[in-house]
């Protein structure tokens, strides 16, 4: 399979996705509210709420948490430990991920030949980007991993499957992952005219899903709702919509794009052009056409222009092109390598072969080398905090206790990976004020169905809820971050001996006090030398005995 024997592409891709859902981070606070806490609760009873779950507002849907449900009690079932649960759903997204970039990979080759779908195959595997996103509990992974079985059915000319699987990525994970679909959708109608056939399998798709997607909501909303267009409706229609959560320039992206994929994410930007050089060359991939490019890369620039010209940007969001941005990338570099190789040939200049395959070589090993050096400086560099909450899952802590145990955050409560890395529903996490002045989330209610009860002291606003916040005498343990540097509402716990002592340890990678370079990417005795580290810690209350 492209170029590779399938086992070994299959080995490769194991490995590489198995260890991203065994060492990666949790990078969006999004994913721990908003998707693994209502998951806890439904597997048993406890977790955060955030304003979008309730019943008054509806953005959120249980479906999605549905499919996430049943491999999770399957787990919860085999191993019994929470955080094995945790780790096992991650698993299971690894898989999902990993045989749809196999699929993508064998179709690509089929339809652009063997050397774009090797190159495509590679950009996948050492992706930075696919490291983060492939094991991500995240309505924008999901729509990746439909990305990667609907472009790759495409490309087999099977289009109910590829119809369907957009649908399920636009109604079940994120409605406007349904541009993706757009050039399915002018090649059955204009190119191959059969509206038929597409309004037909749209419509049988639409219904499949629609019908105990809406059963489940209304099971768990207790009224009838749809999550798909009550996002919309936030999102596009209301008066304040997500820039309440903060805006980004124009750059961000660029930037983003760039430490996710590098140089590939640069190709990726200018692919299309050099596809239109290559063609007027007779130099594109597989001998395919120039408007075979353009429907295939057109769902890619169309997401780019709609998402960079918007004021709230998320790394998330564009990770449902993730897999588009890889075969643009793979499309440029043999493209490129195969002008290089034409215009040698037609000046007569030496060695046209050896010119065009070290572009090939040089550029893949760049890509290598910059993607490996990204995912070991996000690694070394913030795997502490995920580090920290492990410990309550090990030795004497994992027991269970005749009281309460209290878990207390402040300004790190943001990269608290989930309550299923505390050992029961006896342990609680507990928020004290920080600077942050925005809505934390809240505990779901403490009764049956909680899930349909309307939360009191939540809005749609982002407007900071005082109930939210604990006094810190009610803490047992308190997790932080030591940077050196303090305010009113976020002093430096560790220096207080008199009230805590040091449980756990391990250094944090201080952004501000680290050349940006070094940070971003990870240079054996260099990094080392020129970041800067502070202290994530555990601490433990020296006047709250544990019951």
């Amino acid at each position: 399979m492209c170029g590779l024997p399938f086992s070994i592409a299959v080995l490769f891709l194991i490995i590489a996705r198995i260890t991203a859902a065994i060492q990666g981070n949790i990078s969006d606070c999004d994913e721990t509210y908003n998707y693994w806490e209502p998951l806890h609760n439904l597997l048993y009873g406890k977790g955060f709420q955030t304003w979008e779950y309730s019943p008054v507002y509806g953005l959120r849907s249980y479906s999605y948490l549905i499919i996430h449900l049943i491999p999770a009690a399957l787990f919860n079932w085999l191993a019994g430990y929470r955080i094995m649960v945790f780790y096992g759903v991650r698993f299971y997204l690894a898989c999902l991920c990993l045989s749809g970039e196999l699929f993508l990979c064998r179709e690509t080759m089929r339809r652009f030949g063997k050397d774009v779908g090797l190159l495509t195959f590679l950009f996948l595997l050492f992706g930075n980007g696919m490291f983060i996103s492939s094991s991500a509990f995240l309505p924008s992974s999901f729509s990746m991993y439909m990305t990667l079985y609907s472009m790759a059915s495409w490309f087999a000319g099977r289009y109910r499957r590829a119809i369907f699987y957009t649908a399920v990525s636009t109604i079940i994970s994120w409605p406007f992952a349904g541009l993706i679909g757009l050039p399915i959708a002018i090649d059955m109608v204009f190119m191959r005219k059969d509206l038929f056939s597409f309004v037909k399998w749209s419509m049988q798709s639409l219904m499949l899903i629609l019908a105990p997607m809406m059963a489940i909501e209304y099971y768990y909303y207790g009224k009838m709702t749809l999550p798909t267009l009550n996002i919309i409706l936030y999102n596009v229609f209301s008066s304040h919509g997500p820039d309440l959560y903060g805006t980004e320039p124009f750059s961000f992206y660029i930037y983003n794009g760039f430490l996710n994929f590098n140089i590939v994410f640069l190709s990726s930007l200018v692919v299309f052009p050099i596809c239109v050089i290559a063609y007027s060359m007779n130099q594109l991939p597989n001998h395919r056409t120039l408007k075979d490019c353009f429907l295939v890369f057109l769902p890619m620039y169309l997401w780019f222009f709609i998402f960079f010209c918007q004021s709230h940007k998320e790394e998330r969001f564009l990770f449902p092109v993730y897999p588009l941005i890889c075969l643009a990338g793979a499309v440029f570099v043999d493209s490129v390598a195969k002008i290089v190789n034409s215009v040698w040939v037609h000046f007569h200049w030496p060695g046209p072969r050896f010119v065009a395959s070290v572009f090939r070589y040089g550029f893949v090993l760049m890509y290598m080398f910059l993607s490996i050096a990204r995912i070991l400086a996000i690694l070394k560099g913030f795997s502490g905090s995920i580090s920290a909450y492990k410990v309550f899952s090990n030795g004497n802590l994992s027991r269970e206790w005749k009281d309460n145990v209290n878990v207390c955050v402040g300004k790190e409560w943001h990269r608290f990976p989930s309550s299923f890395f505390l050992p029961g529903n006896k342990w609680s996490l507990l928020f004290l004020k920080s600077e942050f002045r925005g809505q934390l989330p809240q505990y779901y209610a403490s009764v049956e169905d909680n899930t349909s009860v309307i939360p009191k002291h939540m809005n749609d606003l982002n407007l900071e809820e005082e109930s939210r916040y604990s006094p810190v005498t009610a803490c047992h343990f308190l997790v932080d971050l030591d940077l050196g540097r303090s305010t009113e509402y976020e002093p430096l716990y560790i220096h207080n001996k008199e009230d805590w002592t040091v449980y756990f340890e391990v250094p944090y990678l201080d952004v501000t006090r680290s050349p940006s370079i070094f940070r971003a990417f990870y240079f054996p005795y260099y990094s080392e030398r020129f970041c800067s580290y502070g202290s994530y810690h555990v601490l433990k209350s020296k006047k709250r005995s544990l019951p």
